[in-house]
């Protein structure tokens, strides 16, 4: 659906880059979509015909091998533009996105973007700093995977996302992401079960708690990356 509403664009830094100009042209060719939980916004090797930018709820992109082990996770937060990979190159997205929650999302065609943003040093930056961002949460991730211990591997997981989705509130910490142990037990390669045992003796011992799918942290200190 074209877009009719006025649209905040500080809100996005990826647009907020462009001149007033700019943005009217790129107004003709953003369009206006809703997904629902679970609804796949394209999947990897689909055409890389568009870019999104989240306005409201969460998005999960993950790649997973031929033998269903996951390579590659990351979640997206409002007001936020996705995928970052493949600018300027790739003709094909290298992983799948799905609506996390009920989300609603702008749309421009990729080409359309690429061409409006080739020229401008500030976006280009921009997209350095966020690659550079991911880079930094996945080597993480994989210092946090390649350990045997699954234990470590959930603790270190949720520290990860601690730093990059947590926030304090009145002296505990909250992660802000829609959680549920069948989700956090797909981030850390171990089992529902697994999961399960880990975090009642987390919770037991008063350094968490999961309510209304958000993750409350009691103690930040326990956590370490």
């Amino acid at each position: 659906m074209k877009v009719k509403e006025t649209i905040d664009y500080s809100q996005f830094e990826f647009l907020s880059y462009f001149t007033r100009a700019e943005l009217f042209d790129l107004e003709n060719f953003l369009f206006l979509r809703t997904y629902k939980k679970n609804q796949l916004l394209f999947m990897e090797g689909d055409p890389r015909e568009r870019i999104y930018f989240l306005k409201e709820g969460f998005v999960k992109l993950e790649k997973v091998s031929s033998e269903g082990t996951m390579l590659y996770v990351d979640y997206v937060r409002a007001y936020n533009m996705f995928p970052y990979g493949g600018f300027f190159k790739d003709n094909f997205y290298h992983f799948s996105a799905s609506a996390l929650t009920d989300i609603v999302v702008y749309y421009i065609p990729t080409r359309i973007l690429e061409e409006k943003a080739m020229y401008n040093t500030k976006q280009i930056f921009a997209i350095i700093h966020h690659l550079s961002k991911i880079l930094e949460y996945h080597e993480n991730r994989l210092q946090t995977l390649t350990t045997s211990n699954v234990r470590d591997r959930v603790e270190q997981s949720l520290a990860c996302l601690i730093k990059d989705f947590g926030y304090k509130d009145n002296g505990r910490w909250i992660i802000d992401l829609p959680m549920t142990l069948t989700e956090l037990s797909k981030l850390t390669g171990a089992s529902r079960e697994t999961v399960s045992h880990i975090y009642n003796d987390l919770k037991k011992s008063g350094i968490l708690i999961l309510k209304d799918r958000r993750f409350i942290i009691y103690d930040r200190d326990y956590f370490t990356v």
